[in-house]
């Protein structure tokens, strides 16, 4: 499957780096952007957050290592300092993660605090892809690893900088939302899409002015017309795929219709008519960039896991532990592959996704 780049602001963060004592952090993304609102930095050895003390708004305040509370004080922002650079915002206090001392204050072990954010270079932060589905957090003017003092496990362990030595304390790694890849970013919510054809489901909220529920038998119709045309639906799918992959594939063409109406014309069975320019209106050729295709394959992994579903009942509460214990929680702390894998219990297989094509009759 594929990654998002981590090496610029429009991509995910997904990998980490080795560093200095005992942990790993994970980048838990708060909301399902290409560029995250908002991350928790959950360190790996100890699964502790990145916490500003005492959810302080002050200049100066230690940054600290916490268990998650879901306060905004534990959430942070990467926003683009350029040069390959990001600065770390808190959430709460809209101040920077900072190297305390200044641009001057290169050793190890000097403390992580906040400070209002000045564009310091000791307020910049490189994120290294080690490949391995781990990052480091390295700073601009010492080149040392964001990393929990003495590689502590308890609360208040003060986060400090520190030669990067490959240490699990050193590592982030990224751990749901856009932090999986891109593949499977989609399936969790087009799986859940299954539960609006339901009519147990519908009925539990879908009611008119009055308070009637939906009626029964006009669920029966949207299921009736739900796989209609659906092979010329993916078809079309399958010619927006290929705009956004070949407009990244080579310098922009000189007519961007032109070009976007002979990509799509490959696949697509009724392509937009001559002279439209549809392609500046498809949002999703800045937001995913190359990546468009990965909705296809979302699809057939959403369709895959909902077989769960299928087999064991829609409401049935086993099934929805196990997908919320072995696909939701660990999230991109391993590859998306296994954790499908790990629910299903066997590799993702396209079997799900040729049973639903074959209804559209």
């Amino acid at each position: 499957m594929n990654c998002g780049s981590l090496g610029s602001v429009s991509g995910t963060f997904t990998r980490s780096l080795p560093t200095h004592g005992a942990g790993l952090y994970r980048l838990v993304p708060q909301s399902t952007v290409p560029v995250p609102a908002a991350v928790n930095l959950v360190a790996r050895h100890s699964g502790k957050l990145a916490d500003v003390l005492n959810a302080s708004t002050v200049d100066g305040a230690n940054v600290v290592q916490w268990t998650g509370n879901g306060q905004t004080n534990q959430r942070w922002r990467f926003t683009d300092a350029g040069g390959g650079f990001f600065t770390v915002v808190n959430v709460n206090s809209g101040r920077c993660l900072d190297v305390f001392g200044g641009a001057s204050a290169t050793g190890d072990g000097v403390r992580i605090d906040q400070w209002a954010c000045n564009g310091g270079t000791n307020q910049q932060w490189r994120v290294q892809d080690l490949g391995t589905g781990f990052v480091n957090l390295i700073a601009r003017h010492s080149n040392k690893c964001l990393d929990v003092n003495a590689a502590s496990t308890a609360d208040g362990a003060q986060l400090v900088q520190w030669t990067c030595n490959g240490g699990q304390n050193q590592r982030w790694a990224g751990l749901s939302g856009v932090a999986t890849e891109w593949d499977f970013v989609e399936a969790p919510s087009q799986m859940l899409e299954n539960w609006v054809y339901d009519y147990d489901t519908l009925k539990q909220f879908g009611v008119d002015a009055s308070g009637n529920p939906i009626p029964r038998d006009l669920v029966e119709k949207m299921n009736q017309a739900r796989y209609f045309d659906l092979g010329m639906a993916d078809m079309r799918q399958l010619g927006l795929s290929n705009i956004s992959l070949q407009y990244y594939l080579r310098p922009a063409p000189a007519n961007l219709g032109e070009a976007a109406r002979e990509y799509d014309a490959k696949y697509d069975m009724l392509p937009p008519a001559p002279g439209t320019q549809f392609q500046d209106a498809f949002s999703h050729l800045s937001g995913y960039g190359a990546a468009y295709y990965t909705y296809r394959w979302s699809i057939v992994i959403a369709d895959d896991m909902f077989t769960q579903f299928q087999k064991n009942g829609l409401r049935d509460r086993t099934t929805a532990e196990r997908y919320r214990r072995l696909v939701l929680a660990p999230g991109g702390s391993k590859p998306a592959g296994e954790l499908v894998a790990d629910f299903l219990g066997r590799p993702i297989s396209l079997d799900a996704y040729r049973a639903k094509l074959a209804k559209d009759q």
